[in-house]
């Protein structure tokens, strides 16, 4: 018989009671124990993962420049124009698209090297890299020849459709030439012409943002300012007609969208994304067109947006002006 406080018994229930609490209080004590330990290990990862923060992983050697992004090596690898050296993957990511990319580069023999996050996000500049990047040689493009490459005979499709060519006139911005060069692609333009200064360079970014259309499209470099004034020039005298572009439909040059016909090879030049056409070049152009502005409120008091984004507005132009355009048979 047990002995409780004040010498009185303890009976069975009271015992059982006692040793209830008894494991209560060890449970307790369990999970307690437990929540300190996954405390710990949670902050021991944090302060782990705040180690890897900067961490400088060593990557292979790199011969030329980094394509990043399925659309840019893809394209890079069918056109064929850049050496490719070797081809990276995300070790552990696997699709229908980067298997068939990964085949691409075997039937190539392209030496194929799978990379862990960290590095591959390192080769790409921490861009978008889809899980592929692409060592190649450095991108090249020749400088456009007045005398040979602006001829009345070649300015024409072999369907007799005219030509249609862009022209980027200082256009600084990575993104945004990107995004001209891909929409110059879709609506199927012929040729694209890049001022040598002031516009953007023709880098990977712009090669991601142009979907891989930079890989593809036959680009020509004005390599002088004066070399612009020439080129115009002698697309008129070729029985072209050079494009602008303007907000201005006061402009003695304007002319609505829907009411240009591209008859003849059209030049079309994309203003740049601060102050659009410099005005001695608009001298040069036969036409600028106008994109209708539908916004509803034009109250003096109400924000309104007086422009489009330079590649929106190359979008718009490039799908009326294909549109429109007649045959010459």
């Amino acid at each position: 018989m047990n002995i409780g406080k004040h010498g009185r018994t303890v009976g069975g229930s009271t015992k059982k009671l006692l040793k209830i609490a008894e494991l209560l209080c060890n449970l307790h004590f369990v999970r307690s124990s437990s929540a300190i330990s996954k405390s710990k290990q949670s902050h021991s990862k944090k302060q782990s993962r705040k180690k890897d923060v900067g961490r400088q992983y060593p990557l292979p050697d790199v011969n030329g420049e980094v394509l990043f992004g399925i659309h840019p090596v893809q394209a890079a690898l069918y056109a064929g124009k850049r050496q490719a050296y070797t081809a990276f993957f995300k070790t552990g990511v696997h699709n229908d698209r980067l298997d068939r990319l990964r085949e691409q580069c075997v039937q190539q023999n392209l030496d194929i090297l799978d990379v862990t996050g960290p590095v591959i996000d390192s080769l790409s500049g921490n861009h978008p890299h889809q899980g592929v990047c692409l060592d190649v040689s450095p991108y090249e493009h020749s400088s456009i020849s007045i005398d040979s490459d602006i001829v009345s005979e070649r300015l024409f499709n072999s369907n007799g459709e005219p030509q249609v060519w862009v022209l980027p006139y200082r256009v600084k911005d990575t993104m945004n030439m990107g995004a001209v060069l891909r929409s110059s692609l879709y609506f199927g333009v012929n040729k694209v012409l890049v001022p040598a200064h002031y516009s953007s360079a023709l880098n990977p970014v712009v090669s991601k943002a142009s979907a891989g259309a930079l890989e593809v499209m036959d680009i020509q470099s004005l390599k002088y300012e004066s070399t612009l004034k020439k080129c115009l020039l002698r697309w008129k005298d070729e029985g072209g007609t050079v494009v602008g572009s303007t907000s201005d439909e006061s402009h003695e040059k304007a002319l609505h969208l829907q009411k240009y016909t591209a008859d003849r090879p059209t030049l079309l030049i994309i203003g740049s994304e601060a102050v659009g056409i410099d005005e001695k070049i608009t001298g040069y152009c036969d036409v600028l067109l106008c994109v209708q502005n539908y916004q509803t409120y034009q109250e003096s008091d109400s924000f309104c947006v007086d422009s489009l984004n330079v590649s929106v507005a190359t979008g718009v132009l490039l799908h009326n002006i294909m549109m429109n355009r007649s045959r010459n048979c």
